[in-house]
């Protein structure tokens, strides 16, 4: 805890001393107090200091004060707005049944608010979405709220375009519409930016844009995937219980990032705005992230495939239960107690070496995630056994199941009896409140 303030605090002083800005060091203190207690949420995963300080750590002081407020706000992770940010703008914004609308009738003279509001294109009365710049816009009217009588108002007019650019998933054409919006708002409100000022306030937006998703553009997918698996606490909260949250509650989740992968393209996430980034490293980005998503939705379809059969098993033998009954425990310090992979029988891999889909299932996501282990050995044994080809056939049973209109013993019949015996006996190891039934199921489900 120590050593991030500790970089917080530096943090702030490098970006006054580059603005010139006298700001003593009691303040400097608040400021980091209120963006430490904030982003060290428990709920958090992802969205953390770490997240923060690695974007902050530019020479550009808008990029930096842009990272260090960005997600100060993070209303369906942390469930609220946090108190030091409601006590600043909570007279622009009402919360109603748990919705999040902008104000009315906020006055003119409020320049933050209504400067904020022209820069993201909302309206007063607008209900704000989690996915249409909810948190972003409400962090971007803190940073300027807060540092209003520090920082001159030309600079925080360009850390709120930075955050708004960080609302993700856009049409490529989003950058021209906000150098718009930029453009009005400097002649309406007097801002004096140059051209060349606000062309290169919008490269540094685009910029920071990227490296807020930067984890898409990875070399290595198993780098991308341990993001992925940071963000599913944060999106489902039933992961955050530890290893007790349920089968159907963890398949959920790797279902829902299944069907936003799939649908995901890269120029949706990086974009370029007056030849920034360069064309090649553009290139590169883009090349990155299509080899991410494609290598990513593979992975999550066969361990929807491994989860669908443990599925079909519990609502066999009884129904839904806490996964880790079914898979065994995890331990303290990622130490792992009787699990059923030890049950599973051994699968040569030597003719499979070359799989990149295999080598992610086998040596795992790299970096340790607290409610799952990184590696893979169920889907491994399932994919080797079945074959990358019936595993995608597979997955589509699987799916017809999910929505119900496949009956669970119908889907374990796309398996051969062997397939589905060895996990059975292999579940029915650690799931001890089960075992006779499990042990028994595989005969009677291929005798029907």
């Amino acid at each position: 805890m120590a050593r991030k303030i500790y970089d917080l605090i530096l943090e702030f002083q490098d970006i006054f001393d580059t603005l010139d800005i006298s700001v003593s060091l009691l303040e400097v203190e608040r400021l980091v107090v209120t963006i430490h207690h904030i982003m060290e949420r428990n709920a958090r995963q992802f969205h953390t200091l770490d997240h923060v300080l690695g974007l902050a750590m530019v020479a550009d002081p808008v990029q930096s004060l842009a990272a260090l407020f960005h997600d100060t706000v993070y209303y369906q992770v942390d469930g609220a707005i946090p108190s030091e940010v409601s006590a600043l703008i909570g007279e622009y914004i009402r919360v109603t049944d748990g919705m999040v609308y902008v104000a009315d009738g906020i006055a003119a003279e409020q320049r933050p608010f209504h400067i904020t509001l022209s820069l993201f294109d909302y309206e007063e009365g607008q209900q704000l979405s989690f996915h249409e710049g909810l948190n972003e816009f409400l962090s971007a009217l803190f940073v300027y709220q807060r540092l209003a009588d520090i920082v001159p108002e030309a600079v925080l007019v360009q850390v709120v375009t930075c955050i708004e650019a960080t609302i993700p998933f856009r049409s490529s054409t989003h950058f021209v519409r906000l150098a718009d919006r930029l453009t009005a708002v400097n002649q309406k409100y007097q801002l004096n930016l140059t051209p060349e000022e606000m062309t290169t306030c919008l490269q540094t937006a685009v910029q920071f844009s990227n490296s807020d998703v930067a984890g898409f553009g990875e070399p290595a997918t198993a780098i991308f995937l341990n993001g992925t698996w940071k963000l599913l606490p944060e999106t489902n909260f039933a992961l955050r219980n530890g290893g007790i949250y349920s089968i159907r509650d963890y398949r959920i989740a790797l279902q829902k990032m299944h069907r936003f992968f799939s649908q995901l393209t890269p120029k949706r996430i990086f974009h370029q705005y007056a030849n920034i980034p360069a064309p090649s490293e553009y290139e590169t980005m883009l090349s990155n992230a299509q080899r991410n998503l494609t290598e990513g939705v593979a992975y999550l379809g066969v361990k929807l495939v491994a989860i669908a059969l443990i599925e079909a098993l519990a609502e066999l033998s009884g129904g839904d239960a806490p996964l880790s009954l079914f898979m065994g425990e995890m331990l303290e310090d990622g130490e792992v107690g009787e699990r059923l992979e030890d049950q599973l029988p051994f699968i040569d891999l030597s003719d499979m070496v070359d799989d990149p889909i295999l080598h992610l299932l086998v040596f795992g996501r790299v970096g340790d995630i607290k409610f799952d282990i990184r590696h893979s050995p169920l889907a491994t044994y399932l994919y080797v056994s079945v074959g990358a080809e019936k595993t995608v056939a597979l997955l589509t049973k699987a799916e017809a199941m999910f929505n119900g209109a496949l009956p669970p013993a119908e889907f374990l019949w796309g398996f051969d009896k062997e397939v589905v015996t060895a996990v059975a006996q292999a579940t029915a190891y650690p799931a001890i409140t089960r075992r006779e039934v499990l042990r028994a199921l595989p005969n009677k489900l291929y005798t029907q």
